[in-house]
């Protein structure tokens, strides 16, 4: 069993934040992704040796210096404050290449779900990101990465890693 990471905690913009350690952020990711495969998916082996580029890295799915590539939406009152929350949060992340992420930079959405589409072989990727999870019913899901996707992916994930790591009163009365 993985170690659970530090703990998961909500922002007051609704964005659940698995903490500021990234060790415990990719811990979380990487448990996510394997939760999601089956016994059917292929499976992947940590990169090593020669192929340390292709090591997995944590990736803001909404750049974290965005302003110039990722406007706030017109009829925003807050003019994007509730991006510089969610940015952070687990809705907005996920585990790219070391070689794809640099090249994702500060892409628009569109452009990045195209490279993400191309490059990733994670579930994680195409089962939660790309694709809307199965607990988001697709005729709310909108084509573009805003507020409200974060949101609905990160409870997703929150919910993911509830039932990996169960919480300790679940442990004792089993």
């Amino acid at each position: 069993m993985r170690r659970a990471p530090d703990q998961l905690s909500t922002s007051p913009g609704g964005g659940v934040s698995p903490g500021s350690q990234p060790a415990s952020v990719r811990v979380l990711l990487e448990a996510s992704e394997d939760e999601l495969r089956t016994d059917h998916t292929e499976q992947l082996t940590a990169p090593v040796g020669e192929h340390v580029g292709t090591k997995l890295t944590i990736e803001h799915v909404m750049p974290q210096s965005r302003r110039n590539h990722w406007p706030p939406l017109d009829d925003d009152p807050l003019e994007g404050a509730d991006r510089d929350e969610l940015v952070h949060t687990l809705g907005n992340l996920t585990l790219v290449t070391a070689r794809l992420n640099p090249a994702l930079g500060n892409m628009a959405w569109q452009d990045e779900r195209q490279w993400l589409g191309k490059h990733s072989l994670l579930r994680l990727t195409h089962g939660t990101l790309l694709n809307p999870p199965p607990t988001v019913d697709v005729g709310d899901r909108a084509d573009g990465w805003d507020e409200n996707r974060i949101r609905s992916l990160g409870s997703y994930l929150a919910s993911l890693a509830l039932r990996i790591w169960p919480s300790g009163d679940d442990l004792l009365a089993s």
